[in-house]
């Protein structure tokens, strides 16, 4: 634990955050609460050119230690799951900074923690964790949109926490945001002109969820790979084969690239293992034409009710 700065506390990914920047979108946190994280500013230039990298490379990582550089924004640095650093280049806003914070920064310091993070959206439904994973654009959180529309509870957007108790895993409470993007706030009969859209991405926007939200660790039961297919107008649900599912951890783990950089190999693989044997796992085609959300929805409370 770190002491109690005077600064504001947050909380996020069962982390409680003391930070120079300003996190709106993060829970506040108890004034009094012990530290696990602190992000301060801090000048990098001369720690970053001392690893003297090419004009390509971006980024140095190793067991416990992560700095990279994004032109135009900020350096930032990741050390021992316990220190975020930021130092600011010409051209960046708050709003940019804390994009990589909530994003890259905080996927190296949950790897550093030992808690495996995924991309991707989970829901609460009927006590249990359900996680939709998958790449850019494929629906994870519009197709969550369409649970909270219904009545449930949201875990996690973009990145996804994942612990054990008592050797179950569990999905850590993130933080009440979402992502969406245009097409699908128009979807939802949704005004764009209410939502603050995303630093350098102006057709994705931050949905507030405070009142969708749900701030308990939950058990997860089921992942849902969500992806687009070309040559076929329907949805396809199917279970993943227990030799695939690992694979399949080991895909949308978020940056990935860090796994092997932070010395977690073989404690991937082991956590994946574990989560592949507690854990249903499918895979959730749906066709490139049409608004199909609803209609996932609906496959999934179909298998999930064939569970219980």
């Amino acid at each position: 634990m770190i002491d109690n700065p005077t600064k504001p506390c947050y909380e996020a990914f069962g982390l409680r955050i003391n930070s120079d920047i300003a996190l709106p979108e993060l829970m506040q946190a108890a004034p009094d609460s012990k530290i696990d994280v602190e992000i301060r500013y801090k000048d990098l230039s001369q720690e970053w050119n001392s690893h003297s990298l090419g004009q390509k490379q971006v980024a140095v990582a190793k067991k416990g230690y992560f700095i990279f550089k994004v032109p135009g924004n900020a350096i930032y640095q990741v050390i021992d799951g316990k220190h975020i650093f930021i130092s600011p280049l010409p051209g960046s806003t708050e709003d940019k900074i804390r994009l990589y914070i909530l994003g890259s920064c905080m996927g190296a310091l949950l790897l550093q923690n030992s808690i495996l993070p995924l991309h991707g959206s989970a829901i609460v439904l009927n006590g249990k964790a359900y996680a939709f994973v998958g790449e850019s654009g494929a629906g994870k959180s519009t197709l969550s949109s369409v649970f909270m529309k219904k009545g449930y509870k949201l875990l996690s957007d973009d990145l996804i926490a994942l612990s054990f108790k008592e050797g179950v895993p569990y999905v850590i409470p993130a933080y009440p945001q979402q992502k969406l993007w245009e097409n699908s706030i128009l979807e939802f009969s949704l005004n764009t002109e209410d939502y603050k859209p995303l630093a350098d991405r102006e057709t994705k926007y931050a949905i507030p969820r405070d009142a969708e939200f749900c701030k308990e660790l939950t058990p997860l039961t089921g992942i849902f790979e969500l992806s687009v297919q070309t040559d076929n107008e329907d949805v396809i649900l199917e279970q993943v084969k227990p030799l695939e599912k690992i694979q399949l951890l080991f895909r949308h783990t978020f940056r990935q690239f860090l796994i092997q950089k932070f010395d977690l190999v073989e404690w991937h693989f082991n956590t994946s293992a574990q989560i592949a044997g507690h854990t249903a796992i499918y895979h959730l085609k749906r066709p490139q034409q049409g608004f199909t959300a609803q209609l996932l929805a609906e496959h999934v409370v179909e298998e999930i009710s064939r569970e219980v």
